[in-house]
């Protein structure tokens, strides 16, 4: 009798677990962001880096591999107020170039993309922008009511 109650328990539990784990998504979960994009390991094999987000705003981690299973871990970047990181890739063994976007509103109600190339070292030093885009030439949106 022991032995039923367990199995029955058992399956019942299962049946909980397998309903929770099949509950649709929220709205705001499903349109989240990746909790870790972008994963690249530099050419010498030495540091991983990656775009982790919490609570809603990412930053660039650089893990140095050779440090074993608890490798050391440092943010070298985060994300400025209105610009989203939008990847990264290692351009020599110790620095990262990373790129970042958002839209801007011209004076005639265009969007328009406005990017940005960020490099940086594998140990946070030495950032410096590279490259501003401000692509007002090309609008992805234009307004139609305040084109009339």
């Amino acid at each position: 009798m022991a032995g039923k109650l367990i199995w029955v328990s058992a399956a019942i539990a299962l049946l909980n677990w397998q309903q929770a784990a099949c509950a649709p998504a929220s709205i705001e979960s499903f349109a989240a962001r990746a909790r870790i994009e972008g994963v690249a390991i530099s050419p010498d094999g030495r540091y991983l880096s990656l775009i982790q987000t919490q609570h809603g705003t990412a930053a660039v981690v650089v893990i140095e591999r050779q440090g074993g299973a608890s490798g050391s871990r440092k943010v070298v970047l985060g994300e400025p107020e209105s610009f989203q990181l939008s990847w990264c890739r290692w351009a020599t063994d110790t620095r990262l170039l990373c790129g970042y976007r958002t839209t801007a509103e011209s004076v005639h109600g265009s969007l328009y993309a406005v990017t940005r190339l960020v490099a940086v070292d594998a140990n946070g030093g030495n950032m410096r922008v590279r490259w501003r885009g401000n692509h007002s030439n090309h609008s992805i949106i234009q307004c139609a009511a305040r084109h009339r």
